[in-house]
């Protein structure tokens, strides 16, 4: 399944906007949603993502700043694509891959 990481402020009406094209998507499009709140997490999250919110990051895609229905669909549907392309080029490199993703370590900071 694809993870789409939304970076959000609460007060934003761009990210409330976004937040309900994701919901609606959602039931079209099987992803799962992970919400970042940036007012509420480190400075450096926020440059890191460019400054702007909202923002997406699909797989190595990321959108923006204005964000609209038709550039959510084309990244969630290039992510899907490269993830079966991945799958197909070599199956337990990907996954373990995929896995090392999943995974929280003690090298993990919160």
């Amino acid at each position: 399944m694809i993870i789409l990481t939304f970076y959000y402020a609460p007060d934003s009406k761009e990210c409330q906007a976004v937040e309900t094209l994701l919901e609606k998507l959602r039931t079209e499009i099987p992803f799962q949603v992970i919400k970042i709140d940036v007012t509420q997490k480190d400075p450096a999250l926020l440059r890191s993502i460019g400054g702007q919110v909202p923002a997406i990051q699909v797989g190595p895609y990321r959108l923006a700043g204005t964000i609209n229905e038709v550039q959510i669909r084309v990244a969630i549907g290039a992510a899907q694509d490269r993830q079966a392309q991945m799958e197909k080029i070599d199956q337990q490199d990907w996954e373990n891959k995929v896995q090392r993703g999943i995974k929280i370590t003690r090298a993990d900071r919160f």
